[in-house]
């Protein structure tokens, strides 16, 4: 695993002034609210990070691979934008999902093709292009969110909410451990 990174997408900052990621897990909820639905959000991005998600959710996934055309790259890349919207660049989802940029780069141009995703070029910079869903996108992206979703509390179930909570905050100390190893092992 070495030069491995570890990432919770939607869970890490831009770092200030030189504009890399921070190795440093950054949370976004500063109050945490047991059962409630800032709690429920962090749940499917733990599960991505621990793979264990990846490992159930390609499962109840195939119908909707099947009924769209989609890969489970092009899936992959729609849901981190439907869940990452505060990063919408395919620089960002080569980083924090780890795909080549050739893979990240295929499935937006198949997303964009099937009028899923749009480009906007960045008004300051013109190398930046973001990347959004377009309406058409809405319902598919929720309709794969609930499964992810489904997953997570299917993971969770039988723990109590204090469980779940301590089980989350854990993983994100995992997390950050992660990070700084991987970030080592790179020197």
């Amino acid at each position: 695993m070495s030069g491995t990174k570890v990432y919770l997408p939607g869970r890490l900052t831009r770092a200030e002034g030189n504009g890399k990621v921070s190795n440093v897990l950054k949370r976004t909820v500063s109050k945490r609210t047991i059962g409630g639905a800032l709690w429920r959000s962090r749940i499917p991005d733990c599960c991505s990070f621990i793979r264990i998600s990846e490992s159930f959710t390609p499962g109840s996934l195939p119908p909707l691979l099947e009924r769209t055309g989609l890969s489970m790259r092009e899936m992959n890349v729609l849901l981190f934008l439907a869940n990452n919207p505060q990063y919408d660049t395919a620089r960002d989802v080569t980083e924090f999902r780890g795909l080549s940029k050739s893979q990240v780069s295929q499935a937006v141009e198949l997303l964009v093709a099937e009028g899923l995703v749009s480009r906007t070029p960045d008004s300051s910079d013109r190398r930046v292009v973001h990347l959004s869903l377009t309406e058409e996108a809405g319902p598919l992206a929720r309709e794969a969110q609930a499964l992810q979703n489904s997953c997570a509390a299917r993971l969770l179930s039988g723990f109590e909410p204090k469980e779940s909570d301590q089980l989350l905050t854990f993983l994100e100390r995992v997390l950050e451990n992660g990070s700084i190893l991987a970030e080592e092992a790179g020197r």
